[in-house]
């Protein structure tokens, strides 16, 4: 019997290893770091830090508004329904599609992905929805 638990508990400690260090599984962060909200409207503008460990994707999704994005480390393949696929690295910039599906948005690069992204929206409204 001590066996088969001893057995069970590596198991299940492999299984964990394998997800924690797994592209798939990495946490992707987004962190406001600026917001002003313009007086007399419901709309605000954020500036946005956003980080994808290597490997890393976005699943399909769409933005409500233009984003205005600067790559400031790493790369990324990116494609909107009916565009090619384009590749950004550092120092590149490039606008998010208002309403229009963003298909592939995917860390390519051997270093964490962090970008940039300016954005005006209506307060309380999300910048991305996933499909």
């Amino acid at each position: 019997m001590l066996k088969i638990n001893l057995i069970l508990v590596l198991l299940c400690s492999a299984t964990h290893a394998a997800t924690a260090i797994s592209p798939a599984a990495a946490q992707i962060e987004r962190k406001v770091i600026e917001r002003t909200a313009f007086a007399g409207t419901d709309e605000e503008l954020q500036l946005v830090l956003a980080t994808f460990p290597i490997g890393a994707a976005s699943p399909p999704h769409i933005h409500p508004v233009v984003g205005l994005n600067y790559i400031v480390e790493g790369e990324v393949d990116s494609q909107y329904e009916g565009e090619p696929l384009k590749h950004f690295k550092a120092g590149d910039s490039y606008q998010d599609m208002a309403n229009k599906k963003h298909l592939v948005f995917k860390n390519t690069g051997a270093t964490p992905l962090r970008f940039i992204i300016a954005f005006k929206i209506k307060r309380g409204l999300a910048f991305k929805t996933d499909l």
